[in-house]
């Protein structure tokens, strides 16, 4: 005998048995009886209400000669082959029936065979799928709780809205998952709140769908393909993505869209860093030519100074403050005395008019050994083009007598 049941549902095995009543003048009965699967090591068959994996899920339905067995939320490792056992009081009664019930639990599928379309609506060919062997007739189908059809295979056209599934007759509480086309679809955005420009998104697709949907990504107004798959990420999000765009989930029963909107906000601190990049440049670059000039005006002013020294020196003479007191020319030596400096300064108001300074050595001149060291300074001053003749060519002479002590 073999029985096929749904995965999760209660099944009962039928048994009935008989027994002599006497055995060689001796009255014959029944000690024990139970069904068992396996054996243990000693090669002993095990009591189904002893093994812990049928534990609470194993009843006896005895009475009499009735040896029924029930075996309740059925799982897919209780396919097996079941036998039934009875031990009498005779040293001889031990009896095991000669024939097993064979279970098969399976769990139930609708399967697509082949499919036509057209936008009104679907024609598939279904069957319904278990692992008894063989193959088990006695299918039921139904549609939105409506039954529409017995066998194992069902061809009929599917409309929007229709939910399929199949199930063992008999078993009709325990049924295969149902097929429908996608429902209940949406798309969620991640990170939520608001979507800042630069930054990675995420949008996701999910519907309720039998056989699972595949996900297509388009954008509203572009016949165009954005992305594939229930997962899309844009990278680098800028405001021109902007816009509404909407998921198609779509299966062999049919589609369904959901619309999400992005709106893209400008990064502002980004904007500033972008902006603030040629500025730091320009900044850092002069001051680097500012270090470059400071470091050129010093090495300028160094030069200047060096070439300048000797001149200083040489009028030294002129500006030391030495030559402020007037006795002390007068103690210099005959060789000392010998120098002596004529300056001639010229100044003019007029922008016509040079500016112009000379000085010349003096050639020596025999002194007396008490003749006194004299510098002359003569300055004509220009006093204007109105001015006469006379006033111009008017001189101003100071005579200063510097002499050293001796």
């Amino acid at each position: 005998m073999s029985i096929c049941a749904p995965e999760g549902s209660t099944v009962e095995m039928p048994c009935r048995y008989t027994y002599p009543a006497t055995w060689n003048s001796v009255s014959i009965s029944v000690e024990r009886r139970y069904w068992f699967v396996k054996k243990n090591k000693n090669n002993q068959p095990v009591d189904l209400r002893s093994d812990p994996e049928y534990s609470g899920r194993v009843k006896y339905l005895f009475d009499q000669n009735v040896c029924t067995l029930q075996i309740k939320n059925l799982r897919k490792t209780d396919s097996a082959e079941y036998k039934f056992r009875f031990i009498t009081n005779h040293e001889r009664g031990r009896y095991t029936g000669s024939h097993a019930v064979t279970l098969t639990v399976t769990d139930l599928q609708v399967k697509v065979v082949s499919s036509t379309s057209d936008p009104s609506h679907t024609c598939v060919s279904l069957r319904c799928h278990s692992e008894c062997d063989p193959p088990y007739s006695s299918f039921v189908w139904f549609n939105n709780k409506q039954k529409i059809h017995t066998g194992i295979d069902y061809k009929e056209r599917i409309n929007p809205g229709d939910e399929i599934w199949c199930t063992l007759e008999g078993f009709e509480d325990y049924r295969s998952a149902s097929v429908y086309a996608p429902k209940s679809s949406s798309v969620s955005v991640s990170p939520p709140g608001d979507i800042t420009e630069g930054r990675s998104v995420n949008l996701t697709c999910v519907s309720d769908a039998n056989p699972a949907a595949t996900y297509t990504w388009y954008k509203k107004n572009e016949n165009v393909l954005k992305a594939s798959g229930p997962v899309w990420t844009i990278t680098e999000i800028r405001p021109e993505h902007s816009g509404d765009y909407y998921c198609e989930a779509q299966n062999i029963f049919g589609s369904q869209t959901s619309t999400v909107s992005l709106n893209i906000k400008s990064d502002s601190a980004a904007i500033i860093k972008i902006a603030a990049i040629p500025v730091i440049t320009v900044f850092l670059v002069a001051v680097l030519l500012f270090a470059v000039f400071c470091i050129w005006r010093k090495r300028r002013s160094k030069q200047q100074s060096d070439g300048g020294q000797k001149t200083d020196n040489e009028s030294q003479l002129v500006e030391d403050p030495d030559y402020e007191n007037t006795s002390a020319a007068a103690q210099r030596s005959p060789a000392e005395q010998q120098h002596v400096f004529y300056a001639s300064v010229r100044f003019t108001k007029n922008k016509a008019d040079a500016l112009y300074s000379s000085a010349t050595a003096a050639q020596p001149r025999p002194q007396r050994q008490d003749e006194e060291t004299m510098e002359y300074s003569t300055i004509n001053i220009s006093r204007g083009k109105h001015q006469e003749a006379v006033e111009d060519s008017d001189l101003l002479y100071s005579t200063v007598t510097k002499t050293h002590k001796k």
